[in-house]
């Protein structure tokens, strides 16, 4: 069972990659995102490929201090999707000159990204169980068994 449920889960983040992949061609030749949310953005990628390199070992290894890592990288990527709306909604904000389109593009790949990284929180909670049988989620790093 926790095979099939890993599957979907995995077929999830393949089509919230495919998400990203569709807002950046259909930007193409122009880049997605306006200057304003470039750096944050970066910010973002690097997080969300923490939890996909993550996600990627912890299905090899099933190494359950991985799996508590993806919790800590999934953290990090929620603290940077408030920032996707910080950038956008404070009063300092300078989204003035940006089309409707690129603050739609902004508010939806950060919805993309967060949810990604949802999703590899819940593989890491599934290999938690597999290992452990345990079906309470631990925080603190733990051993393999």
């Amino acid at each position: 069972m926790t095979g099939l449920r890993l599957s979907a889960t995995l077929e999830r983040m393949g089509d919230l990659a495919r998400h990203v992949a569709q807002v950046a061609r259909g930007r193409y030749p122009a880049l997605a995102l306006p200057e304003v949310a470039r750096d944050l953005f970066d910010q973002v990628v690097e997080a969300v490929n923490a939890v996909a390199n993550d996600v990627v070992n912890l299905l090899e290894g099933h190494d359950l201090n991985l799996a508590s890592q993806v919790l800590a990288d999934d953290d990090a990527l929620d603290a940077l999707h408030k920032e996707t709306f910080r950038l956008m909604l404070a009063p300092s904000a300078d989204v003035s000159g940006l089309s409707a389109q690129e603050l739609v593009d902004i508010t939806l790949l950060g919805r993309y990204f967060e949810r990604f990284g949802d999703h590899g929180v819940s593989v890491a909670r599934r290999i938690m169980f597999l290992v452990t049988g345990d079906p309470f989620v631990r925080e603190e790093p733990l051993t393999t068994i």
